[in-house]
């Protein structure tokens, strides 16, 4: 699950949410296209394929305890003698201490601390003053949209940053130029299917990118997602539809071609660690694993407590009787040399179990500390 689909502020995400087709948590196959062919239009390139395995475990964090329970054996291996009933429990007695995505939340608000202004507001034209405090045209703010921006930027290193509009009217006045405006939206590596570039006047640009997206079809009081994938190129944009033929196989129909006045793709990345044009890598994957290394540890201390913390009763020197009853008012008969005792595991190796988790607890400190001292990267 993206979590700038999951924020209550970002508002254009969870007005599109149902359209991109997310699950409750973050399931790497969900979003896996290479089952598609290359000359389909819903096919992944290899370069958002290999971004989006990098970033499995920072979203997993980001959902949290549910995330990393979903995720089963991946992230938290079964031991060979576990069955699935004991392995079962302990994995939903364990309780993530989410250092990472704490630590997003920290460099964010670190950032965006005070709301963005415009310089000279007092000034500014009313119309741009608009679009300032609803940059989306759902709602959000310049503030909350950048900060989302950054937010999925800083969990898998690249976030995009999209010019969007609506088909230019017929008949567009002054009066309605506000309503059909231009607007923002976040893309990320989950819902970007693949980019084309040029170098144009010596700078790499983006000359084709296209997403995937689901669209309610309704039928009576119920409905249907149809797969759609959306195309755009300067002055062309091309809608695809997913559907049966005859024989009941998935096939691809151009649904329209649209002509726009458009002359560039006005798609923008954003690094937070950049690798190449358009590529980039989890600035904060070492912290990833020691959270999941934490999250082992726990689950392992938490289930040998729960097997240890209570003393077992051993009694010699007696018939192995049918019951035990065990309570003030009850008494054992013991034979000569017999004995009736607690039987309590050793502090030991609870104890430095315990240590472990404090230590590792204080590496993750440091990590997510030493990451919010380096210098802010905004290219």
């Amino acid at each position: 699950m993206d979590p700038n689909l999951t924020t209550s502020d970002n508002l254009l995400f969870q007005n599109y949410k149902h359209q991109f087709g997310y699950t409750d948590v973050f399931c790497l196959s969900d979003y896996m296209g290479n089952t598609s062919k290359p000359e389909n239009p819903d096919y992944r390139d290899d370069f958002f394929q290999a971004m989006l395995i990098n970033s499995e475990l920072p979203y997993i964090l980001m959902d949290g305890t549910k995330g990393l329970r979903q995720a089963g054996e991946k992230y938290t291996p079964k031991m060979k003698s576990e069955s699935e009933d004991v392995y079962f429990n302990r994995l939903y007695r364990t309780v993530l201490n989410n250092k990472f995505s704490g630590t997003i939340q920290k460099h964010s608000d670190r950032i965006f601390s005070s709301p963005v202004k415009i310089a000279g507001e007092s000034e500014a034209d009313q119309l741009v003053y608009n679009i300032f405090n609803d940059v989306t045209k759902t709602g959000t703010d310049t503030s909350s949209f950048l900060k989302n921006l950054y937010k999925e930027a800083k969990i898998t290193g690249i976030s995009f940053l999209f010019i969007d509009s609506l088909p230019k009217s017929e008949n567009e006045t002054i009066e309605n130029q506000f309503e059909n405006r231009a607007f923002f939206r976040i893309f990320t590596i989950k819902n970007i299917l693949g980019i084309q570039t040029k170098i144009i006047d010596g700078a790499e640009k983006i000359v084709n990118f296209r997403y995937l997206y689901y669209e309610k079809e309704y039928q009576g009081y119920g409905f249907k997602q149809i797969k759609k994938v959306r195309e755009i190129e300067p002055n062309k944009e091309t809608i695809y539809r997913e559907q049966k033929n005859d024989k009941g196989e998935s096939i691809w129909i151009t649904e329209k071609t649209i002509d726009t006045e458009i002359d560039e793709v006005q798609l923008y990345p954003y690094y937070t660690n950049k690798v190449s044009f358009a590529y980039a890598k989890p600035p904060l994957e070492n912290l990833a694993y020691l959270n999941v290394q934490h999250w082992n540890h726990y689950s392992d201390h938490s289930n040998i407590l729960h097997f240890t913390q209570c003393p077992i009763l051993a009694i010699t020197g007696t018939n192995k009787p049918e019951s035990i009853s065990i309570s003030s008012a009850i008494a054992f008969y013991l034979q000569d040399g017999g004995d009736i005792k607690y039987i309590e595991a050793t502090c030991q190796s609870i104890k430095e179990g315990a240590d472990e988790l404090r230590n590792l607890e204080k590496q993750m400190e440091e990590l997510s500390n030493e990451a919010y001292m380096k210098p802010i990267n905004y290219e």
